[in-house]
């Protein structure tokens, strides 16, 4: 019997993949947090999840005027 392989992303990593996806510019913590809409999630969940997600290099943190966000890959080249 074949068995599935194990899905790329966690439903967390999706969704903070879909709401990178949906704007063309690096997004911070706090504005993932509040496009998930999602009052169960703890903003401390999300920041470990996208450094998480750095460390996999599926994002990058993008060095904005003020803070650190982060970003797909593409839209801040590859480093």
């Amino acid at each position: 019997m074949r068995t599935l392989p194990a899905p790329a992303f966690d439903p967390l990593e999706t969704a903070i993949l879909d709401v990178l996806g949906a704007q063309y510019q690096p997004l911070t913590v706090r504005e993932i947090h509040a496009a998930l809409h999602d009052g169960a999630l703890r903003y401390t969940t999300i920041m470990t999840t996208i450094a998480g997600m750095t460390k996999k290099r599926m994002v990058v943190r993008a060095a904005t005027t003020v803070r650190y966000a982060a970003a797909y890959r593409s839209t801040v080249g590859d480093r």
